[in-house]
């Protein structure tokens, strides 16, 4: 071996919070600290460190502390388990988010050179190259599996009374689109989605326990907000489709907008963010729950 390692890490620097967060080894940390394992444990119970006993690479431990590698796609740093495995990606959504980038349609809808029949309602359909068009099941007997014995029958539409092809469906697939555009627009939530848990506050329903939060502490403190569907702004994506954007509360008094968002989709959504700051010439405030306070509070300079 080499000469005597010694450690770039000055242990009365960093808290070991940093080291909990960045998952760093038990032992290396024990030994930062001068302790044995057990006596870590006493100081501070609610470290775990990370798994097992695995021997120390300090060289690796030094590398990762001047050279910390970064997420490829959020640019958030690696966690020290992470670099020791050779991750590119902070975590499993931002290389879905890369994955799902990097699919050829083109070479998908290649592949879809065979004919063959659904193995119980006998319906024609394509497939994979790759596929046995001896066992294919179609999209609509997935769906109602336990219908999977029975052949299609003709039904009557329960909206427009047409007759139409189905399994299990009671509506016509015209009707079923209509239904859905009427449900989002009836929403309460300006509109969008509808399959997510929602949370009512002064008889007025919320999409977050966030917005909830939010919305008490401005009751708390004499603030007026407003939150209603016609509550809209427009702006312009990269192909020059103007879209709307409901942010989730208005103050009148101040003329500012806010926006609850967790850290996943303010990076999502920040080309959308500033495309409706530049455009309507507002102010949005948009982050977490203590992010929002700490803005308006500046904004009102109290």
């Amino acid at each position: 071996m080499g000469g005597k390692q010694t450690h770039i890490i000055n242990a009365n620097s960093i808290q070991i919070e940093k080291w909990h967060s960045l998952n760093m080894p038990t032992d290396w940390i024990a030994k930062q600290l001068n302790v044995s394992r057990s006596k870590l444990k006493e100081i501070y119970p609610h470290y775990t460190g990370a798994r097992g006993r695995s021997k120390l690479d300090i060289d690796k431990i030094n590398q990762y502390y001047t050279e910390p590698q970064n997420c490829l796609l959020c640019n958030v740093i690696l966690t020290y388990k992470q670099f020791i495995s050779n991750n590119k990606y902070c975590s499993h959504s931002c290389c879905a988010i890369v994955s799902n980038k990097k699919r050829d349609k083109i070479s998908l809808i290649g592949k879809v050179n065979k004919q063959a029949k659904c193995k119980h309602c006998k319906t024609e359909l394509l497939v994979n190259s790759h596929a046995n068009i001896t066992n294919v099941t179609c999209t609509e007997c997935k769906k109602y599996k336990k219908y999977k014995n029975r052949a299609k029958s003709t039904r009557a539409c329960k909206i427009c009374n047409n007759t139409f092809d189905s399994i299990a469906a009671t509506m016509c697939d015209q009707c079923r689109k209509i239904n859905r555009i009427d449900t989002a627009r009836k929403n309460l939530n300006c509109g969008g989605e509808t399959n997510y848990k929602r949370y009512i506050y002064k008889n007025i329903l919320m999409d977050s326990s966030w917005e909830v939060n939010i919305a008490k502490w401005m009751d708390n403190n004499g603030i007026a907000w407003e939150r209603n569907k016609k509550l809209c702004l427009w702006w312009t994506d990269t192909l020059g489709n103007r879209r709307r954007y409901h942010p989730d509360f208005y103050i009148p008094s101040l003329n500012i907008y806010i926006d609850t968002k967790n850290s996943y989709l303010m990076i999502k959504d920040e080309f959308k963010i500033r495309k409706v700051i530049e455009e309507n010439k507002i102010t949005l405030f948009v982050g977490n729950v203590s992010y929002i306070i700490k803005c308006i509070k500046n904004f009102t300079g109290h």
